[in-house]
């Protein structure tokens, strides 16, 4: 993730975070479960 930047991280709950990631070619959402 060394050119990405965070968009916004949202908390659902918890235990999950999405992220929403802008790439400079595209945009790619994650979402993460701890």
């Amino acid at each position: 993730f060394g050119r990405c930047k965070s968009l916004k991280t949202i908390k659902i709950s918890k235990n999950t975070v999405i992220e929403d990631y802008a790439f400079a070619e595209c945009q790619v959402k994650l979402t993460f479960l701890a």
